[in-house]
């Protein structure tokens, strides 16, 4: 599946996606980070984009996938931290 078809998504089509390993949180937090970066310069959205931070919590999100852990709902699902 081509990671620019995420845009589309929402939050619990992806999190579907995810729990059927047809996608992976990495895979979708990359697309989540390319597209931010890409429009950083013209919307200015993000005070700091914690990409490294993301990345990492994201790669968690896959072994608990991959271990069978239950996982709550919308789990692997990028989004805002404060």
């Amino acid at each position: 599946m081509q990671s620019s078809h995420f845009d589309a998504m929402t939050a619990m089509e992806l999190r579907g996606l995810i729990a059927r390993r047809e996608v992976s949180p990495v895979e979708v937090t990359r697309r989540a980070l390319d597209k931010a970066e890409a429009t950083q310069g013209s919307l200015n959205a993000f005070f700091i984009l914690m990409s490294d931070k993301a990345l990492a919590a994201a790669k968690a999100a896959e072994a608990a996938v991959m271990r069978g852990d239950a996982l709550p709902p919308l789990h692997g699902v990028p989004r805002p931290r404060t």
